[in-house]
């Protein structure tokens, strides 16, 4: 059968009606007998004119792509990636992306290293901080959009606001993001800081009883941080060692060997 043959209703109807992509109308056709290519179907279409507007073609591509299950190993990094410095931003009804914005590159990539499979780019930019007084670097990253994220985001974010979920998975892996993205280790004095100060007062004395399930002794300080002292400092840092990033190495002092 060649090109002209193929009734525009029927072409209309695949494309502009049931919003099928070019291979998907040409897929069609070959299951029911007609043998014709995708690039002829696209030809045909034009000579008819028969087309899509930008936003349309953008609608059906978004809702046409496939979304890419979280792993569990991906699912241990989101948690300690939320739990420390990212964030999950919205950027449509059937989207989201994971966000970070950090001070050294190496860190930054690392925590998005992660999610190879959804795409992460990374940028820097010089701001002027107030606090210092003087210009210093930023690393901003994020990954693609993608429907898992949005899901993620509906995890940890209810109602908009960040609380964290009784599913929460505090593993090695998890706990090292954290440690790295919120955590800060007062060596000479010997003990270690989780800066919760931004969670509920219930999600804090949540995440206290989970890490002394692992182990962990600690609790919560008046200022709603996490407070682990002296005698377990080296039990918590064994416990995410080794280090990954030299930027952070002041963080792993005195880990026995």
């Amino acid at each position: 059968m060649q090109k002209q043959d193929i009734c525009p209703k029927i072409l209309e109807k695949l494309y502009i009606t049931k919003k099928m992509s070019f291979k998907e109308v040409a897929n069609y056709l070959q299951k029911e007998g007609i043998s014709i290519q995708w690039w002829t179907i696209s030809r045909r279409l034009k000579e008819l004119g028969l087309t899509r507007s930008v936003s349309q073609a953008l609608l059906v591509k978004k809702s046409n792509r496939l979304s890419i299950k979280l792993l569990e190993k991906e699912l241990e990094a989101l948690d300690g990636f939320l739990l420390g410095d990212g964030h999950i931003d919205q950027t449509s009804g059937r989207a989201s992306r994971l966000s970070c914005t950090v001070q050294h590159g190496e860190f930054g990539r690392y925590l998005l290293s992660h999610f190879t499979r959804y795409d992460p780019k990374w940028r820097q930019r010089n701001i002027h901080s107030i606090r210092y007084q003087k210009a210093l670097s930023q690393w901003s990253g994020e990954t693609k959009s993608d429907k898992c994220f949005l899901d993620q985001r509906k995890r940890w974010y209810p109602r908009g606001i960040k609380r964290v979920p009784k599913d929460v998975r505090l593993t090695p892996l998890s706990l090292l993001l954290w440690y790295l993205g919120d955590g800060s280790y007062a060596f000479q004095k010997g003990y270690i800081f989780l800066h919760t100060q931004g969670f509920e007062t219930e999600d804090v004395r949540f995440l206290c009883l989970k890490l002394e399930k692992l182990g962990v002794n600690c609790h919560r300080d008046k200022k709603n941080k996490i407070y682990i002292g002296t005698h377990n400092v080296q039990p918590f840092l064994k416990l995410l060692s080794p280090n990954p990033v030299s930027c952070y190495s002041y963080k792993f002092q005195r880990v026995d060997g």
